[in-house]
């Protein structure tokens, strides 16, 4: 799968193991929205995966007021915003500190 690298957290696809070493982006708005997405990892792998999981998150969408929901499904984690519609997805998060998942018993062959 080809992972398309987004500019803005209201994109649609982020990995977010590239984030910090994305050269287009200032150091100091990469390291805002990969903590951003560390706290809804965070939050997310604390769950079960495929659980839908309402956050404490605001929005991205800075003009929006609703808080976002998120589910972790194999490799990636989806977010999305009920109040406005806005989603993404989140790939690359699985060597991170933010993960709490617990690994699997019984590792695929």
């Amino acid at each position: 799968m080809k992972i398309r690298k987004v500019r803005s957290l209201s994109g649609r696809r982020v990995n977010l193991g590239q984030l910090a070493g994305d050269s287009g982006r200032a150091p100091r708005q990469a390291r805002r929205e990969a903590l951003r997405l560390g706290q809804l990892i965070a939050t997310v792998t604390a769950f079960p995966s495929r659980t839908s999981v309402a956050t404490d998150l605001p929005c991205m969408v800075v003009s929006c007021t609703g808080r976002l929901w998120a589910r972790r499904d194999g490799d990636e984690v989806q977010w999305w915003c009920p109040r406005c519609g806005k989603q993404g997805l989140i790939s690359g998060w699985q060597q991170g500190s933010w993960n709490h998942a617990t690994p699997s018993l019984n590792p695929p062959r």
